[in-house]
């Protein structure tokens, strides 16, 4: 691909997972964005995501596929049930079902692993990507 992007300037604020993956995104179509991080560095910060399907796409056109299948689960299952009465209200089918339907899979990963994957990508394409320490 081209890198005639590369002169044109962009500044993405927040080295989060949303700031990384436009990032990651945007290095794909030939340009050099740079990501300015308040933080010092970048660490382990966060819970768990659900990864629904569509995102899941999203992830593998940047070229995460294998990310979430070597850190994340697929649960077979899910439900929602009554706050008070524990009494499973509904249930939802996800495994195989999900990616039969959707043509891709529904995940749970820890956003620590999901982060570092993509701060990896987007700094082999281009070191220099992320500034930390700046506001």
């Amino acid at each position: 691909m081209s890198l005639a992007n590369e002169s044109l300037r962009i500044a993405i604020v927040g080295a989060g997972v949303a700031g990384l993956v436009a990032a990651r995104a945007l290095q794909l179509h030939g340009f050099r964005p740079r990501v300015f991080e308040q933080a010092g560095e970048l660490g382990d910060v966060g819970a768990g995501l659900t990864i629904s399907p569509n995102a899941t796409h999203g992830l593998n056109a940047i070229g995460l596929a294998g990310v979430l299948e070597q850190h994340g689960m697929q649960p077979t299952q899910g439900g929602v049930r009554h706050w008070r009465t524990g009494e499973l209200m509904l249930s939802i089918l996800r495994g195989n079902e999900m990616r039969e339907k959707y043509g891709a899979g529904y995940f749970q990963i820890h956003r620590a692993d999901l982060h570092a994957a993509l701060a990896q990508a987007v700094q082999q394409a281009d070191p220099g990507c992320i500034a930390l320490n700046h506001r």
